[in-house]
């Protein structure tokens, strides 16, 4: 039962990274350039993504809090990677939701520890820009 718990609750603080990284992301350009500024703007992404979700449990905070540091830390990293795997793609052409799905997992598969197995994170974000991303439009 505590496992079952322990997934369940790594599945809800991913889609919390997931959510919170994602409107980051879209307002990173609105920041402004005084650092107080940008603290309250994150401040207020992060209450925005508990008002979707509901409060964490720490150890659920402290996983966000990991993916969120990795995902800016290495975000130029990580995304120069995404780059060297695009063939006939450019990175500013990807959906947002799925880039994001795409990064955050890349913080899973190649920082956090211990690591969770790659099958399942890829399942894991996978479902997430399902669940986020825009329908794909087919000429059906």
């Amino acid at each position: 039962m505590e496992n079952v718990s322990l997934v369940r609750g790594r599945r809800k603080a991913r889609e919390y990274a997931f959510l919170f990284f994602y409107r980051f992301q879209i307002q990173i350009n609105k920041l402004d350039s005084s650092i107080e500024t940008d603290y309250i703007k994150i401040k207020e992404l992060r209450k925005d993504a508990e008002t979707t979700l509901g409060v964490l449990e720490h150890a659920q905070e402290n996983f966000v809090e990991e993916i969120f540091h990795y995902a800016l830390a290495e975000k130029i990293k990580l995304e120069e990677l995404v780059v060297q795997n695009l063939t006939n793609w450019k990175i500013e052409r990807l959906n947002p939701v799925d880039l994001t799905a795409i990064l955050l997992a890349l913080v899973e598969m190649k920082y956090l520890n211990p690591p969770t197995p790659t099958p399942v994170v890829i399942n894991e974000y996978v479902e997430l820009a399902k669940t986020y991303g825009m329908p794909i439009v087919t000429g059906k």
